[in-house]
């Protein structure tokens, strides 16, 4: 296999990976909601696309920007970065379930499901952008053999 350098930027670079690749798995759950559920398994799919979509696309420009910092002590952003992207995911769906957004068994289920989708399809998207690209993140200087001659 062939690795071509990028020429965007990573974040951009992981960004279009994880969404396309979240997108495609979250068909079957948008097709599956509206089936099971009817509009309420559809709102559901939408609401998870909105909250945990934009929950994955901030923790990318994040990381990014916390692992400019060269050495381990970008750690410490990366994981307070975490939790509060997951704080605000709680209250986001607290606000939803308050105002009537998550209201009944189809919403939340679908809700629920997409999650499970998105999170795998964004995995794998990310995972399929990292072996298909080139990352200068991990050669040595000017090495263009495997890692282990660095």
């Amino acid at each position: 296999m062939t690795r071509t350098t990028s020429r965007r930027s990573w974040p951009r670079t992981m960004l279009s990976g994880g969404t396309a690749g979240a997108l495609l798995c979250s068909v079957p759950a948008a097709v599956g909601g509206l089936v099971a559920a009817g509009a309420d398994g559809l709102l559901g799919w939408a609401l998870a696309l909105v909250v945990v979509g934009g929950c994955l696309a901030v923790g990318v420009v994040w990381n990014a920007r916390a692992l400019r910092v060269p050495s381990a002590r970008a750690l410490g952003p990366v994981l307070v970065g975490f939790v509060v992207r997951v704080a605000l995911v709680l209250l986001a769906m607290r606000g939803l379930t308050a105002a009537g957004w998550l209201a009944g068994c189809g919403r939340v289920d679908w809700f629920a499901w997409t999650t499970v989708a998105l999170v795998c399809g964004w995995s794998g998207g990310i995972i399929r952008v990292l072996r298909r690209t080139r990352s200068y993140v991990y050669d040595c200087d000017g090495a263009e053999g495997d890692a282990d001659e660095c």
